[in-house]
Protein backbone atom coordinates (compact mmCIF):
# COMPACT_ATOMS: atom_id res chain seq x y z
CA UNK A 1 0.00 0.00 0.00
CA UNK A 2 1.55 3.22 -0.55
CA UNK A 3 1.02 6.75 0.82
CA UNK A 4 -1.75 7.55 -1.13
CA UNK A 5 -3.61 4.45 -0.87
CA UNK A 6 -2.94 4.44 3.14
CA UNK A 7 -4.61 8.36 3.45
CA UNK A 8 -8.08 7.38 1.30
CA UNK A 9 -8.60 4.27 3.00
CA UNK A 10 -8.31 5.78 6.70
CA UNK A 11 -10.37 8.73 5.58
CA UNK A 12 -14.28 8.95 6.20
CA UNK A 13 -16.87 9.95 3.65
CA UNK A 14 -16.37 10.11 0.04
CA UNK A 15 -12.76 10.58 -1.77
CA UNK A 16 -12.49 12.51 -5.01
CA UNK A 17 -9.69 12.18 -7.28
CA UNK A 18 -9.12 15.10 -10.03
CA UNK A 19 -6.19 13.72 -12.66
CA UNK A 20 -2.85 12.37 -11.95
CA UNK A 21 -0.23 14.92 -13.02
CA UNK A 22 2.17 12.76 -14.80
CA UNK A 23 5.45 13.76 -14.53
CA UNK A 24 4.74 16.48 -11.91
CA UNK A 25 7.23 17.12 -8.91
CA UNK A 26 6.61 18.45 -5.82
CA UNK A 27 6.56 22.53 -5.68
CA UNK A 28 9.28 24.46 -3.77
CA UNK A 29 9.53 28.46 -2.29
CA UNK A 30 11.33 29.03 -5.66
CA UNK A 31 8.59 27.73 -7.87
CA UNK A 32 6.31 29.93 -5.67
CA UNK A 33 8.84 33.34 -6.07
CA UNK A 34 8.80 32.52 -9.98
CA UNK A 35 5.05 31.27 -10.41
CA UNK A 36 2.48 33.69 -12.90
CA UNK A 37 1.22 35.94 -10.48
CA UNK A 38 -2.57 35.20 -11.82
CA UNK A 39 -1.98 31.49 -10.78
CA UNK A 40 -0.85 32.88 -7.62
CA UNK A 41 -4.42 34.98 -7.12
CA UNK A 42 -6.29 31.73 -8.48
CA UNK A 43 -5.18 29.73 -6.01
CA UNK A 44 -5.25 32.55 -3.00
CA UNK A 45 -9.08 32.57 -4.00
CA UNK A 46 -9.51 28.80 -3.95
CA UNK A 47 -7.99 28.78 -0.84
CA UNK A 48 -10.45 31.89 0.67
CA UNK A 49 -13.42 30.28 -0.61
CA UNK A 50 -12.64 26.52 0.69
CA UNK A 51 -11.19 28.13 3.92
CA UNK A 52 -8.04 25.31 2.99
CA UNK A 53 -5.89 25.76 6.14
CA UNK A 54 -3.16 23.51 5.10
CA UNK A 55 -1.38 24.96 2.71
CA UNK A 56 1.81 26.20 4.55
CA UNK A 57 5.71 26.68 3.70
CA UNK A 58 5.93 23.28 5.47
CA UNK A 59 3.74 21.86 3.75
CA UNK A 60 2.87 23.62 0.43
CA UNK A 61 0.33 21.13 -1.46
CA UNK A 62 1.55 22.56 -4.54
CA UNK A 63 3.13 20.59 -7.67
CA UNK A 64 4.61 21.27 -10.51
CA UNK A 65 3.68 19.91 -13.71
CA UNK A 66 5.67 18.64 -16.55
CA UNK A 67 5.03 21.93 -18.36
CA UNK A 68 6.00 23.71 -15.48
CA UNK A 69 2.84 25.15 -14.28
CA UNK A 70 2.52 25.85 -10.96
CA UNK A 71 -1.10 23.10 -9.57
CA UNK A 72 -2.49 23.48 -6.36
CA UNK A 73 -2.83 19.76 -5.04
CA UNK A 74 -4.48 18.00 -1.43
CA UNK A 75 -7.84 19.71 -0.65
CA UNK A 76 -8.28 17.58 2.16
CA UNK A 77 -8.84 20.52 4.73
CA UNK A 78 -11.11 22.73 3.48
CA UNK A 79 -13.54 23.96 5.77
CA UNK A 80 -16.09 25.87 3.63
CA UNK A 81 -18.61 23.43 3.38
CA UNK A 82 -19.23 22.98 7.12
CA UNK A 83 -19.62 26.59 7.43
CA UNK A 84 -21.54 27.27 4.00
CA UNK A 85 -24.47 24.31 5.49
CA UNK A 86 -24.37 25.00 9.07
CA UNK A 87 -24.75 29.62 7.99
CA UNK A 88 -21.83 30.29 10.16
CA UNK A 89 -22.46 34.03 9.04
CA UNK A 90 -20.58 36.24 8.77
CA UNK A 91 -18.62 34.00 6.65
CA UNK A 92 -14.75 35.33 6.29
CA UNK A 93 -12.07 34.86 3.65
CA UNK A 94 -9.43 36.06 5.14
CA UNK A 95 -6.39 33.22 4.75
CA UNK A 96 -5.45 31.81 7.90
CA UNK A 97 -2.12 32.43 9.47
CA UNK A 98 0.86 30.87 7.92
CA UNK A 99 -0.69 30.19 4.58
CA UNK A 100 2.12 30.25 2.04
CA UNK A 101 0.00 32.81 0.31
CA UNK A 102 -0.79 34.85 3.03
CA UNK A 103 1.86 37.77 3.07
CA UNK A 104 1.41 38.27 0.08
CA UNK A 105 0.08 41.32 -2.39
CA UNK A 106 -1.92 40.02 -5.30
CA UNK A 107 -4.37 40.95 -7.01
CA UNK A 108 -7.75 38.79 -6.55
CA UNK A 109 -9.65 37.68 -9.45
CA UNK A 110 -13.21 38.22 -9.80
CA UNK A 111 -15.39 35.55 -8.29
CA UNK A 112 -16.67 33.51 -11.76
CA UNK A 113 -20.35 33.14 -11.52
CA UNK A 114 -20.76 29.41 -9.51
CA UNK A 115 -23.62 26.72 -10.49
CA UNK A 116 -24.16 24.32 -7.69
CA UNK A 117 -25.86 21.76 -10.09
CA UNK A 118 -23.11 18.81 -8.02
CA UNK A 119 -26.10 19.48 -4.91
CA UNK A 120 -28.21 17.99 -8.24
CA UNK A 121 -25.72 14.82 -8.42
CA UNK A 122 -24.53 14.00 -5.04
CA UNK A 123 -25.90 10.77 -4.18
CA UNK A 124 -29.38 10.28 -1.41
CA UNK A 125 -27.67 9.19 1.69
CA UNK A 126 -25.10 12.18 1.45
CA UNK A 127 -27.51 15.01 1.30
CA UNK A 128 -29.89 13.23 3.73
CA UNK A 129 -26.20 13.60 6.15
CA UNK A 130 -26.83 17.64 5.76
CA UNK A 131 -29.97 16.80 7.27
CA UNK A 132 -31.20 19.58 4.38
CA UNK A 133 -32.89 19.42 1.42
CA UNK A 134 -31.13 19.84 -1.79
CA UNK A 135 -32.44 23.30 -2.96
CA UNK A 136 -31.33 24.39 1.04
CA UNK A 137 -28.07 23.12 0.25
CA UNK A 138 -28.05 25.29 -3.07
CA UNK A 139 -28.84 28.50 -1.10
CA UNK A 140 -26.82 27.86 1.46
CA UNK A 141 -23.97 27.93 -0.94
CA UNK A 142 -25.18 30.72 -3.13
CA UNK A 143 -25.41 32.71 -0.14
CA UNK A 144 -21.50 31.69 0.67
CA UNK A 145 -20.69 32.69 -2.94
CA UNK A 146 -22.16 35.68 -2.39
CA UNK A 147 -20.26 36.64 0.50
CA UNK A 148 -17.42 35.53 -0.79
CA UNK A 149 -17.68 38.27 -3.99
CA UNK A 150 -18.76 40.97 -1.11
CA UNK A 151 -16.01 40.59 0.78
CA UNK A 152 -13.22 41.20 -2.12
Amino acid sequence: MDEFDGIVQQSVGANLGLRYLDGARMATMSDIQLANPETLSRINLADRLTHNMDRTARNLNLVVDAAGALRAIDHNAWLFLDRAMAQRAPFRFDLLEGHVLGDRSLSTPSVPSLDFDAVDHASESWIAATRLSRAEMTQRLHDYAQALAAAR
